[in-house]
Protein backbone atom coordinates (compact mmCIF):
# COMPACT_ATOMS: atom_id res chain seq x y z
CA UNK A 1 0.00 0.00 0.00
CA UNK A 2 0.93 3.40 -0.89
CA UNK A 3 -0.36 5.70 2.21
CA UNK A 4 -1.60 9.21 1.64
CA UNK A 5 0.83 10.67 2.94
CA UNK A 6 3.45 9.35 1.10
CA UNK A 7 1.37 10.12 -2.20
CA UNK A 8 1.33 13.86 -1.44
CA UNK A 9 4.89 13.63 -1.13
CA UNK A 10 5.41 12.68 -4.48
CA UNK A 11 3.02 15.18 -5.62
CA UNK A 12 4.35 18.20 -4.28
CA UNK A 13 7.82 17.31 -6.50
CA UNK A 14 5.59 16.98 -9.59
CA UNK A 15 4.44 20.36 -8.80
CA UNK A 16 7.86 21.96 -8.06
CA UNK A 17 9.36 20.00 -11.29
CA UNK A 18 6.27 21.70 -13.35
CA UNK A 19 7.42 25.30 -12.31
CA UNK A 20 10.06 24.54 -15.31
CA UNK A 21 8.05 22.09 -17.84
CA UNK A 22 4.70 21.36 -19.05
CA UNK A 23 2.72 18.04 -18.13
CA UNK A 24 1.23 15.74 -20.44
CA UNK A 25 -1.13 12.90 -20.42
CA UNK A 26 -2.27 11.50 -23.13
CA UNK A 27 -3.92 8.79 -22.88
CA UNK A 28 -7.37 9.60 -21.21
CA UNK A 29 -11.05 8.79 -21.92
CA UNK A 30 -13.58 11.97 -22.13
CA UNK A 31 -16.47 9.14 -21.92
CA UNK A 32 -16.97 6.02 -20.80
CA UNK A 33 -16.37 3.15 -23.91
CA UNK A 34 -17.12 -0.37 -22.62
CA UNK A 35 -20.64 -0.08 -22.06
CA UNK A 36 -21.48 3.39 -23.61
CA UNK A 37 -24.30 3.73 -21.19
CA UNK A 38 -23.50 7.55 -19.88
CA UNK A 39 -25.72 10.07 -21.35
CA UNK A 40 -24.59 13.67 -19.96
CA UNK A 41 -26.55 16.90 -19.62
CA UNK A 42 -24.79 19.90 -18.63
CA UNK A 43 -24.68 19.99 -14.67
CA UNK A 44 -26.94 22.73 -13.30
CA UNK A 45 -24.52 23.73 -9.78
CA UNK A 46 -20.81 23.69 -11.72
CA UNK A 47 -19.83 25.33 -14.91
CA UNK A 48 -17.93 23.18 -16.72
CA UNK A 49 -19.45 19.91 -15.72
CA UNK A 50 -21.47 17.36 -17.52
CA UNK A 51 -23.71 14.68 -15.34
CA UNK A 52 -25.78 11.89 -15.87
CA UNK A 53 -27.87 12.36 -12.76
CA UNK A 54 -28.03 14.89 -10.12
CA UNK A 55 -25.48 12.85 -7.74
CA UNK A 56 -23.24 15.52 -6.23
CA UNK A 57 -20.09 15.58 -7.84
CA UNK A 58 -16.87 15.02 -5.34
CA UNK A 59 -13.61 16.73 -5.91
CA UNK A 60 -10.65 14.35 -6.60
CA UNK A 61 -8.62 13.68 -3.51
CA UNK A 62 -5.30 11.65 -1.95
CA UNK A 63 -6.09 8.28 -0.32
CA UNK A 64 -4.46 5.15 0.19
CA UNK A 65 -3.10 3.16 -2.78
CA UNK A 66 -3.80 -0.04 -2.70
CA UNK A 67 -1.39 -2.24 -4.70
CA UNK A 68 -2.39 -5.38 -5.99
CA UNK A 69 -1.20 -7.76 -8.79
CA UNK A 70 -3.76 -8.74 -11.83
CA UNK A 71 -3.89 -12.16 -10.91
CA UNK A 72 -4.85 -11.17 -7.31
CA UNK A 73 -7.55 -8.63 -8.58
CA UNK A 74 -8.65 -10.90 -10.76
CA UNK A 75 -9.73 -13.49 -8.27
CA UNK A 76 -11.84 -10.89 -6.72
CA UNK A 77 -12.69 -9.80 -9.54
CA UNK A 78 -14.51 -13.09 -10.52
CA UNK A 79 -17.33 -12.23 -7.68
CA UNK A 80 -18.56 -9.64 -9.43
CA UNK A 81 -18.99 -10.87 -13.33
CA UNK A 82 -22.40 -10.16 -14.13
CA UNK A 83 -23.03 -7.79 -16.88
CA UNK A 84 -25.59 -5.67 -14.68
CA UNK A 85 -22.83 -4.89 -11.56
CA UNK A 86 -20.34 -4.20 -14.55
CA UNK A 87 -22.11 -1.38 -16.05
CA UNK A 88 -23.20 -0.22 -12.44
CA UNK A 89 -19.61 0.21 -11.77
CA UNK A 90 -18.10 1.60 -14.54
CA UNK A 91 -20.58 3.95 -15.06
CA UNK A 92 -20.51 5.47 -11.70
CA UNK A 93 -16.53 6.34 -12.77
CA UNK A 94 -17.91 8.39 -15.35
CA UNK A 95 -20.87 9.94 -13.27
CA UNK A 96 -19.38 13.21 -14.28
CA UNK A 97 -17.32 14.13 -17.00
CA UNK A 98 -16.31 17.81 -18.80
CA UNK A 99 -13.52 20.06 -18.76
CA UNK A 100 -14.11 21.11 -14.89
CA UNK A 101 -13.93 16.74 -13.80
CA UNK A 102 -10.79 16.53 -16.03
CA UNK A 103 -9.07 19.59 -14.75
CA UNK A 104 -9.73 18.86 -11.30
CA UNK A 105 -7.92 15.71 -11.86
CA UNK A 106 -5.37 17.60 -13.74
CA UNK A 107 -4.57 20.52 -10.92
CA UNK A 108 -4.30 17.41 -8.31
CA UNK A 109 -1.57 15.29 -10.14
CA UNK A 110 0.57 18.29 -11.96
CA UNK A 111 -0.80 18.02 -15.53
CA UNK A 112 -0.76 20.50 -17.64
CA UNK A 113 -2.46 19.43 -21.19
CA UNK A 114 -3.93 15.71 -22.20
CA UNK A 115 -4.99 13.98 -25.15
CA UNK A 116 -8.94 12.99 -25.27
CA UNK A 117 -8.89 9.38 -26.58
CA UNK A 118 -12.32 8.46 -27.92
CA UNK A 119 -13.00 4.91 -28.79
CA UNK A 120 -15.35 3.95 -32.09
CA UNK A 121 -17.88 1.60 -31.55
CA UNK A 122 -18.56 -1.96 -33.02
CA UNK A 123 -21.27 -0.92 -35.02
CA UNK A 124 -22.53 2.92 -35.88
CA UNK A 125 -20.42 5.86 -35.95
CA UNK A 126 -17.94 7.88 -33.38
CA UNK A 127 -19.72 11.08 -34.70
CA UNK A 128 -21.87 11.09 -31.56
CA UNK A 129 -18.57 10.85 -28.85
CA UNK A 130 -16.95 13.78 -31.37
CA UNK A 131 -19.68 16.60 -31.17
CA UNK A 132 -20.06 15.70 -27.30
CA UNK A 133 -16.30 15.83 -27.25
CA UNK A 134 -16.37 19.52 -29.02
CA UNK A 135 -19.07 20.26 -26.93
CA UNK A 136 -17.66 20.02 -23.80
CA UNK A 137 -14.12 20.74 -24.26
CA UNK A 138 -14.04 22.42 -27.36
CA UNK A 139 -12.12 25.97 -27.49
CA UNK A 140 -10.01 25.08 -23.95
CA UNK A 141 -6.11 24.52 -24.92
CA UNK A 142 -5.76 21.97 -22.36
CA UNK A 143 -7.57 19.48 -24.15
CA UNK A 144 -6.09 17.89 -27.50
CA UNK A 145 -8.99 15.72 -29.73
CA UNK A 146 -8.05 12.41 -30.96
CA UNK A 147 -10.42 10.60 -33.27
CA UNK A 148 -11.14 7.13 -33.91
CA UNK A 149 -11.67 5.24 -37.41
CA UNK A 150 -15.82 3.49 -37.01
CA UNK A 151 -16.31 0.32 -39.12
CA UNK A 152 -19.02 1.87 -40.94
CA UNK A 153 -15.79 3.58 -42.75
CA UNK A 154 -14.64 1.63 -46.00
CA UNK A 155 -11.34 1.12 -46.21
CA UNK A 156 -11.32 2.96 -48.89
CA UNK A 157 -12.81 6.00 -47.44
CA UNK A 158 -11.11 6.16 -44.21
CA UNK A 159 -9.09 8.99 -45.55
CA UNK A 160 -11.62 10.84 -46.21
CA UNK A 161 -13.15 10.71 -42.63
CA UNK A 162 -10.13 11.41 -41.17
CA UNK A 163 -9.88 14.51 -43.41
CA UNK A 164 -13.40 15.38 -42.19
CA UNK A 165 -12.20 14.74 -38.78
CA UNK A 166 -9.37 17.11 -38.86
CA UNK A 167 -11.64 19.79 -40.37
CA UNK A 168 -14.61 19.34 -37.69
CA UNK A 169 -12.82 18.63 -34.47
CA UNK A 170 -9.02 19.57 -34.79
CA UNK A 171 -8.02 16.39 -34.37
CA UNK A 172 -4.13 15.92 -33.08
CA UNK A 173 -3.92 12.17 -33.30
CA UNK A 174 -5.79 8.76 -34.08
CA UNK A 175 -7.06 6.12 -31.56
CA UNK A 176 -8.05 2.27 -32.36
CA UNK A 177 -8.83 0.02 -29.47
CA UNK A 178 -9.12 -3.37 -31.78
CA UNK A 179 -11.09 -5.23 -28.78
CA UNK A 180 -13.95 -2.86 -27.88
CA UNK A 181 -14.45 -1.78 -32.00
CA UNK A 182 -14.12 -5.36 -32.30
CA UNK A 183 -11.29 -5.08 -35.33
CA UNK A 184 -10.36 -9.23 -35.53
CA UNK A 185 -6.70 -8.91 -36.06
CA UNK A 186 -6.55 -12.54 -36.28
CA UNK A 187 -7.69 -12.35 -40.26
CA UNK A 188 -5.85 -10.97 -42.80
CA UNK A 189 -8.83 -8.49 -43.78
CA UNK A 190 -9.16 -7.14 -40.53
CA UNK A 191 -4.59 -7.16 -40.33
CA UNK A 192 -5.14 -5.02 -43.81
CA UNK A 193 -7.45 -2.37 -42.52
CA UNK A 194 -5.72 -1.16 -39.72
CA UNK A 195 -2.35 -0.97 -42.09
CA UNK A 196 -4.56 1.11 -44.18
CA UNK A 197 -5.23 3.37 -41.31
CA UNK A 198 -1.53 3.31 -40.09
CA UNK A 199 -0.56 4.94 -43.66
CA UNK A 200 -3.03 7.08 -43.34
CA UNK A 201 -1.77 8.43 -40.26
CA UNK A 202 1.61 8.75 -42.25
CA UNK A 203 -0.04 10.61 -45.10
CA UNK A 204 -2.13 13.10 -42.70
CA UNK A 205 1.21 13.20 -39.70
CA UNK A 206 -1.19 11.96 -37.26
CA UNK A 207 0.05 10.16 -34.63
CA UNK A 208 -1.75 6.72 -33.85
CA UNK A 209 -2.45 5.32 -30.41
CA UNK A 210 -3.25 1.65 -30.61
CA UNK A 211 -4.51 -0.31 -27.72
CA UNK A 212 -2.13 -3.06 -26.82
CA UNK A 213 -3.52 -6.00 -24.90
CA UNK A 214 -6.57 -7.15 -22.91
CA UNK A 215 -9.90 -6.36 -22.40
CA UNK A 216 -11.04 -8.10 -19.60
CA UNK A 217 -14.43 -6.41 -18.84
CA UNK A 218 -16.00 -6.72 -22.59
CA UNK A 219 -19.33 -8.28 -22.75
CA UNK A 220 -17.94 -9.54 -26.10
CA UNK A 221 -15.00 -12.04 -24.66
CA UNK A 222 -14.49 -12.92 -28.15
CA UNK A 223 -12.90 -10.62 -29.06
CA UNK A 224 -10.94 -9.19 -25.94
CA UNK A 225 -7.75 -10.24 -26.45
CA UNK A 226 -7.47 -9.34 -30.51
CA UNK A 227 -5.27 -6.53 -29.67
CA UNK A 228 -2.79 -8.97 -27.98
CA UNK A 229 0.78 -8.58 -29.10
CA UNK A 230 0.38 -11.83 -30.68
CA UNK A 231 -1.71 -10.60 -33.46
CA UNK A 232 -0.09 -6.79 -33.25
CA UNK A 233 3.15 -8.10 -34.11
CA UNK A 234 1.98 -8.93 -37.53
CA UNK A 235 1.24 -5.28 -38.65
CA UNK A 236 3.69 -3.37 -40.44
CA UNK A 237 3.95 -0.24 -38.15
CA UNK A 238 6.28 1.04 -40.76
CA UNK A 239 3.68 2.26 -43.57
CA UNK A 240 3.70 5.35 -41.18
CA UNK A 241 6.41 8.18 -40.49
CA UNK A 242 4.40 9.55 -37.69
CA UNK A 243 4.81 7.98 -33.92
CA UNK A 244 2.71 5.06 -32.91
CA UNK A 245 1.90 4.36 -29.36
CA UNK A 246 1.09 0.74 -27.93
CA UNK A 247 -0.68 1.34 -25.39
CA UNK A 248 -0.52 -0.10 -22.05
CA UNK A 249 2.80 -1.63 -23.11
CA UNK A 250 0.96 -4.45 -25.12
CA UNK A 251 0.39 -5.89 -21.69
CA UNK A 252 -2.74 -4.95 -20.56
CA UNK A 253 -5.09 -7.20 -18.62
CA UNK A 254 -1.57 -9.79 -17.98
CA UNK A 255 -0.14 -11.04 -15.41
CA UNK A 256 3.86 -10.27 -14.06
CA UNK A 257 4.69 -13.50 -15.61
CA UNK A 258 3.30 -13.45 -18.45
CA UNK A 259 4.43 -9.56 -18.91
CA UNK A 260 8.26 -11.09 -18.13
CA UNK A 261 7.44 -14.70 -20.67
CA UNK A 262 5.44 -13.31 -23.19
CA UNK A 263 4.44 -9.61 -23.84
CA UNK A 264 7.75 -7.36 -23.30
CA UNK A 265 9.64 -10.18 -25.47
CA UNK A 266 7.63 -9.26 -28.38
CA UNK A 267 7.66 -5.66 -27.61
CA UNK A 268 11.52 -4.97 -27.33
CA UNK A 269 11.38 -7.22 -31.02
CA UNK A 270 8.96 -4.48 -32.25
CA UNK A 271 10.76 -1.48 -30.93
CA UNK A 272 13.52 -2.79 -32.79
CA UNK A 273 12.11 -3.15 -35.99
CA UNK A 274 10.08 0.22 -35.75
CA UNK A 275 11.92 3.47 -35.02
CA UNK A 276 8.43 5.07 -34.50
CA UNK A 277 7.30 3.08 -32.38
CA UNK A 278 6.45 4.60 -28.53
CA UNK A 279 4.49 2.84 -25.90
CA UNK A 280 2.55 4.31 -22.64
CA UNK A 281 2.41 2.44 -19.66
CA UNK A 282 -1.63 3.20 -18.90
CA UNK A 283 -3.18 1.05 -16.46
CA UNK A 284 -0.41 -1.21 -15.53
CA UNK A 285 0.01 -2.08 -11.92
CA UNK A 286 3.50 -0.67 -9.88
CA UNK A 287 5.89 -4.38 -10.96
CA UNK A 288 4.43 -3.78 -14.55
CA UNK A 289 5.75 -0.73 -14.68
CA UNK A 290 9.98 -1.26 -13.08
CA UNK A 291 9.94 -4.09 -15.47
CA UNK A 292 9.25 -2.11 -18.13
CA UNK A 293 11.40 1.00 -17.60
CA UNK A 294 14.11 -1.83 -16.93
CA UNK A 295 13.55 -3.42 -20.40
CA UNK A 296 12.50 -0.54 -22.46
CA UNK A 297 13.91 2.50 -23.49
CA UNK A 298 12.83 5.82 -21.62
CA UNK A 299 13.28 7.81 -24.69
CA UNK A 300 10.09 5.34 -26.25
CA UNK A 301 8.19 6.00 -23.38
CA UNK A 302 5.04 8.13 -22.81
CA UNK A 303 2.98 8.71 -20.22
CA UNK A 304 -0.65 7.75 -20.19
CA UNK A 305 -3.12 7.42 -16.97
CA UNK A 306 -6.51 5.93 -18.55
CA UNK A 307 -8.26 8.25 -16.64
CA UNK A 308 -11.49 8.47 -15.37
CA UNK A 309 -10.97 4.83 -15.21
CA UNK A 310 -8.14 5.33 -13.27
CA UNK A 311 -7.46 8.08 -10.66
CA UNK A 312 -4.93 10.49 -12.66
CA UNK A 313 -2.60 11.60 -9.79
CA UNK A 314 -2.24 7.83 -8.77
CA UNK A 315 -0.91 6.78 -12.02
CA UNK A 316 1.62 9.88 -11.64
CA UNK A 317 2.66 8.40 -8.05
CA UNK A 318 3.06 5.19 -9.20
CA UNK A 319 5.11 5.86 -12.54
CA UNK A 320 7.15 8.26 -10.09
CA UNK A 321 8.03 5.46 -7.68
CA UNK A 322 8.57 3.05 -10.34
CA UNK A 323 10.96 5.49 -11.76
CA UNK A 324 12.86 6.15 -8.53
CA UNK A 325 12.95 1.43 -7.68
CA UNK A 326 14.99 1.79 -11.53
CA UNK A 327 16.94 5.15 -11.57
CA UNK A 328 18.94 7.64 -9.43
CA UNK A 329 18.16 10.02 -12.21
CA UNK A 330 14.73 9.96 -11.11
CA UNK A 331 13.66 13.06 -11.96
CA UNK A 332 14.99 13.77 -14.87
CA UNK A 333 13.43 10.39 -16.35
CA UNK A 334 10.39 11.46 -15.06
CA UNK A 335 10.35 14.59 -16.76
CA UNK A 336 11.43 13.16 -19.74
CA UNK A 337 8.08 10.51 -19.67
CA UNK A 338 5.69 13.19 -19.11
CA UNK A 339 7.19 16.64 -20.65
CA UNK A 340 10.18 15.93 -23.09
CA UNK A 341 8.86 12.96 -24.88
CA UNK A 342 5.04 13.74 -25.51
CA UNK A 343 6.35 17.37 -26.83
CA UNK A 344 8.26 15.86 -29.36
CA UNK A 345 5.20 13.55 -30.70
CA UNK A 346 1.75 13.62 -29.63
CA UNK A 347 1.85 17.55 -28.94
CA UNK A 348 3.66 19.21 -31.63
CA UNK A 349 2.53 22.93 -31.95
CA UNK A 350 1.92 23.70 -35.28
Amino acid sequence: MIEAHESKKYLEIVRDLRKSNTFFDMHVHPHEVIFRQCNYSPNTSYDGLYSTNSSDFLSPYVTDITLSRPEEGRKAFDLFLRPEFLKKKVCRLYTHTGPRAFIEQMELSGVDKVLLLPVAPPNGTVDSQMSAMKTMFGGNERFYFAWSPPNTAAKNNILTFAKRAISLFSIRAVKVHPNVTEIDLTSSIARQRLETIVEICGTLQLPLIVHGGRSPLLPNQKASSWASLKNLKHINWGLSSAPVVIAHAGSYGYNLQEIKDETLPTLEKLLSTYDNLMVDLSGLHIEALILCLQKIDTNRILFGSDALYEPQWASIVKLLIAIKTTTRRFEHVFVQIVSANPLKTIFIES
